[in-house]
């Protein structure tokens, strides 16, 4: 989603913000692409689990699981949100991710039941949730899959959110965005 925004910018005087895309990879494997990189960390916005969806619900929360406490192992005071799997839309041309109609339904049913748990599991954690399910709707490339130019810019209109969030940690706590 996030591959063409790849790169560092500043959000306000007080925002950092490093986008790292990893094109394919999968929750099991995020970890080790970033773990160098998080000891200096205030905030990690996780948006991974897409290439996942196929196995059951559970076996992606426990992937998020480790991942969230391989991360904070190397981090124990970084902030931790995790972006909702999004709903794939009806490929309108023939691709590698194009789904039947039965297969398309059994993905967006396996991602909104994801969802519904890791929203609970980062409630209980006091970790952000950043739900753009509805908003991205509509917003997705002709393949189904990918996001738009506007579909991309989605998570950084949060941004500001999930930074007022974490400055002020009870605000966290839950932080459904």
């Amino acid at each position: 989603m996030l591959k063409d925004l790849a790169g560092s910018f500043t959000l306000s005087s007080r925002t950092h913000v490093e986008v790292r895309s990893f094109s394919g990879v999968r929750i099991e494997k995020l970890f080790s692409l970033i773990a160098h990189s998080l000891a200096d960390v205030h905030v990690v916005v996780l948006h991974v689990g897409t290439n996942n969806v196929g196995e059951e619900p559970l076996v992606l929360i426990a992937r998020f699981r480790s991942l969230i406490s391989r991360i904070l192992d190397v981090n124990p005071s970084i902030r931790v949100v995790v972006s909702a799997i999004l709903p794939r839309q009806a490929s309108l041309r023939k691709c590698q991710w194009a789904l039947s109609v039965g297969e398309l339904e059994a993905f967006n049913t396996d991602a909104g039941e994801t969802n519904a748990i890791l929203q609970a599991l980062c409630h209980k954690n006091g970790y952000g949730f950043l739900n753009g399910t509805r908003e991205l709707m509509g917003m997705l490339k002709a393949d189904g899959v990918h996001s738009t130019n506007h579909g991309s810019q989605h998570p950084f209109e949060k941004l500001e959110l999930i930074a007022e969030a974490t400055n002020h940690p009870k605000n966290l706590v839950p932080c459904a965005i």
